[in-house]
């Protein structure tokens, strides 16, 4: 399990630092305003989100999103928030794949 980096937006514009997906899944710190990018090649991935806290409703339950094969997904608020899927603690937020083959992971600073 490997910490992505978050990509900071440098005047107006952002470069994404890409990272290949880790077998056994990877972490990221998520204070709220990050957003996640997922990039498939070859075939379509799920990539889960590991819950750290319920959901308004009151239920601790995933989030899976699944990604086009060839496209890019972008994961934020308000479905992805870091009092659902945050340690409280450590800020640290985990994911898993289906497969780590063909697919990158990058984290942006949130405006």
């Amino acid at each position: 399990m490997a910490l992505i980096p978050t990509t900071q937006p440098t005047g107006g514009t952002t470069q994404v630092a890409w990272s290949p997906a880790a077998a056994a899944g990877d972490t990221f710190l998520f204070n709220g305003p990050e957003k996640v990018m997922l990039r498939a090649t070859g075939v379509p991935r799920v990539v889960t989100f590991v819950a750290a806290g319920k959901c308004n409703h009151g239920f601790l339950h995933n989030l899976q999103v699944t990604v086009p094969a060839g496209e890019i997904v972008e994961v934020r608020k308000p479905t992805l928030t870091p009092d659902r899927f945050a340690n409280p603690t450590t800020r640290i937020a985990s994911m898993t794949y289906d497969s780590e083959t063909g697919l990158e992971v990058a984290v942006l600073a949130g405006e």
